[in-house]
């Protein structure tokens, strides 16, 4: 028996994903225990009876957080099953932390990490960083998980868009995009389509306000069917593009997986972990940059996109998906040995 436990939304790519497996690759039982606004004694009582009910021999902890780590060493000492930490999203690589917050979230990762006897990460290259510092098993799990194409919604675009989705942060390079964008359009046909929310809602605010017929942004909510239209109707998908993020060296951005998954063009820098995935496949034709090129040249990789042979362009893409799900495959199996 396996208890699932995460403090965070199931929809949140790594959790779907983690426990899309379960329920289809798995094949053994398990539960899982989602433990997200609840009060820090409720928490307690959650995972206590939890455990003192199905008598879990492994627990997998999800996205975590400082309470929850504490919780489990505790209950650790009551209670016997391992711990099974996925750690694809560090609490202490949360951005923008002064000094003192990702010392002590370090601290709690550390916590977690010295009590698991299995650790999951993102990418080749966290699990190196993992096993430098650790001397813990370390495997490889993607957050790539299978969107219900058929409740797609009919376009709502009349027109071809590039599509940058998720957290409105400087992580993300969000503002440097539109900038980009903007020097692009001087010339370019294409549109920009911004789809999230987050910190720098004003400020994308104010950078598109003189812009808004060639720069769509939805900042509010949508449903799973227009968020699947939105994603299958984009030209291709913009990825990070913070050069100064140290935490894209070591895993792999939600929007990586999403384009591949939807047969698009991904966009951007290309970090170290999605080219141990893909190799030069966008590199070298121009549609991705190395982290220390110039900003500037990031205007170019739109007029490199819309330059480009839609066959070159579809074999490229296939090229890309091949590698990931020969590559995601091997680690499905991987987990499902570990879990055993």
């Amino acid at each position: 028996m396996i208890l699932f436990l995460s403090t965070q939304d199931p929809l949140t790519s790594r959790n779907r994903s983690l426990i899309n497996f379960l329920e289809n690759d798995y094949n053994k039982s398990f539960k899982t225990l989602l433990i997200s606004n609840k009060s820090i004694f409720s928490i307690f009582i959650r995972v206590y009876k939890s455990l003192r009910i199905y008598k879990p021999q492994k627990i997998v902890i999800g996205y975590n957080s400082r309470v929850l780590v504490l919780y489990i060493y505790i209950l650790k000492i009551i209670f016997e099953f391992d711990v099974i930490y996925d750690l694809g999203y560090p609490i202490s690589d949360i951005p923008k932390l002064n000094f003192l917050r990702r010392v002590l979230l370090s601290a709690f990762d550390y916590l977690l990490i010295k009590l698991s006897v299995l650790v999951i990460v993102e990418s080749l290259e966290q699990k190196s960083f993992v096993e430098s510092k650790y001397n813990k098993s370390v495997i490889v799990y993607f957050a790539f998980i299978d969107f219900p194409i058929s409740l797609q919604d009919s376009s709502r675009f009349d027109f071809n868009y590039f599509l940058f989705r998720g957290r409105l942060n400087y992580e993300s390079g969000i503002l440097t995009w539109i900038s980009e964008f903007i020097k692009y359009k001087r010339h370019g046909s294409y549109k920009l389509v911004i789809l999230g929310y987050g910190d720098l809602e004003t400020e994308v605010n104010n950078l598109i306000k003189n812009n808004l017929s060639d720069i769509i942004f939805l900042n509010n909510y949508v449903t799973e069917s227009e968020l699947i239209s939105i994603i299958s109707n984009a030209s291709c998908l913009l990825g990070q593009i913070n050069s100064n993020e140290g935490r894209l060296q070591k895993t792999i951005p939600h929007k990586f997986f999403e384009s591949v998954y939807f047969r698009k063009v991904y966009l951007g820098y290309i970090y170290p972990p999605v080219r141990t995935i893909i190799g030069d496949t966008y590199f070298n034709c121009g549609l991705q940059l190395d982290p220390i090129e110039p900003v500037g040249k990031i205007s170019e990789l739109f007029f490199n996109f819309e330059s480009q042979d839609e066959n070159s362009l579809a074999q490229n893409v296939d090229v890309a998906y091949n590698l990931l799900i020969n590559s995601h495959i091997r680690n499905k199996i991987c987990l499902a040995n570990s879990l055993q």
